[in-house]
């Protein structure tokens, strides 16, 4: 997941960590158009592994991060 790799790690609550990428959508969902999309990922850093948790998409006006 290139969000994981291109994106700060952020400290979250019980030892987790977010992170966010704002990438370029151009096209309709659910009928509205959107310019761009944030992919937020939840994740636990594991020794031998990294589990993500949760993955959240926000689509939005934004042309650039």
């Amino acid at each position: 997941m290139q969000a994981l790799h291109d994106a700060p790690w952020i400290g979250t609550d019980k030892g987790r960590y977010a992170a966010t990428k704002w990438y370029p959508f151009g096209q309709q969902h659910e009928g509205h158009f959107y310019a761009g999309k944030d992919v937020r990922v939840i994740f636990a850093d594991e020794p031998e592994q990294v589990v993500v948790v949760t993955l959240y998409v926000y689509f939005n006006q934004r042309t650039e991060p």
